[in-house]
């Protein structure tokens, strides 16, 4: 704006990213679910990649959208405040009738694994992590965990790295009994 006789005014609003989206093409977002600008590499940003979302979707709804990526940074959020029990969140998957999916890395094994937390994330990440602890303390590598149920919300589901699915629903029997 400018104030005569000599003076301009400029205001400026500053985004910090808080997680990518990817909408086709890559957005960054901030922490009140604004997409602000196209990502490109040279941002330098490392962050978790929320998928799932249109591009339709996004330009038909953007309130219903934000409050989507909203939840999404919540839920990158509550993950890494449990530090290494579950990994470093990568990706972020958001689906209108299964709910959240969270893929997860590890340093020490470089693997990921798949967390299906359903549409009530937060409760689900403490019965998450005790399978995890469980799986990995009795030798196993899990490459999924389903801890989205409904009916039974102890009950956790698991697919393991280098055993066929005949071999991991005898693991898992065998764990449940």
């Amino acid at each position: 704006m400018r104030r005569l006789p000599d003076r301009i005014l400029i205001e400026l609003d500053e985004h910090e990213p808080s997680i990518v989206v990817a909408l086709g093409d890559l957005y960054l977002a901030d922490a009140h679910g604004e997409l602000f600008k196209r990502f490109s590499p040279a941002d330098g940003i490392v962050l978790p990649v929320l998928t799932g979302i249109s591009r339709q979707s996004a330009a038909d709804d953007p309130e219903s959208i934000a409050r989507i990526v909203r939840q999404g940074i919540e839920l990158v959020t509550a993950i890494e405040r449990e530090g290494a029990r579950l990994g470093r969140v990568e990706e972020a998957h958001w689906d209108e009738d299964l709910g959240w999916t969270v893929v997860t890395r590890h340093d020490a094994s470089q693997r990921a694994v798949s967390l299906a937390l359903g549409s009530d994330p937060a409760k689900r990440i403490p019965t998450a992590i005790k399978a995890m602890a469980v799986l990995v303390d009795a030798g196993y590598s899990p490459a999924a965990l389903w801890a989205d149920g409904h009916e039974s919300p102890g009950r956790v589901l698991a697919r393991l790295y280098g055993q066929s699915d005949e071999q991991n629903e005898q693991t898992i029997i065998a764990k449940a009994r």
